[in-house]
């Protein structure tokens, strides 16, 4: 929920240009041990980004995952290049998207009985 915070704080600073407010909130993250820390509040902005110019910022994007030791965000990148701002028509990609989560969770599960 902090990182959330931050991220939103980090955001409206970002709007007017103020660069020492986003530092700032970053190193609260730090302090705070907020979940993902100061890379918490950074994916958040550059999420924005992507949003605005999908394009040029999502590889940034999927370069701080990769800061975050995360190899695995790189499964993520066709589902945020795929993503066009509208809702779908087919519930098919709905089910799926919502069903993925808990099913891969389940995977995993079954992956560390073994290994």
């Amino acid at each position: 929920v902090f990182t959330l915070f931050l991220g939103l704080t980090a955001l409206i600073f970002f709007k007017y240009e103020k660069t020492i407010p986003i530092l700032l909130c970053m190193i609260v993250a730090i302090f705070l041990h907020t979940d993902y820390s100061c890379m918490g509040v950074l994916l958040i902005i550059i999420f924005y980004l992507a949003y605005w110019q999908k394009h040029k910022y999502l590889y940034y994007a999927a370069a701080t995952g990769l800061t975050l030791n995360n190899i695995w965000c790189i499964f993520s990148i066709p589902f945020l290049y795929s993503y066009n701002g509208k809702k779908g028509n087919s519930r098919l990609p709905n089910l799926f998207y919502y069903a993925f989560y808990p099913a891969h969770l389940f995977i995993l599960y079954l992956l560390s009985l073994f290994f």
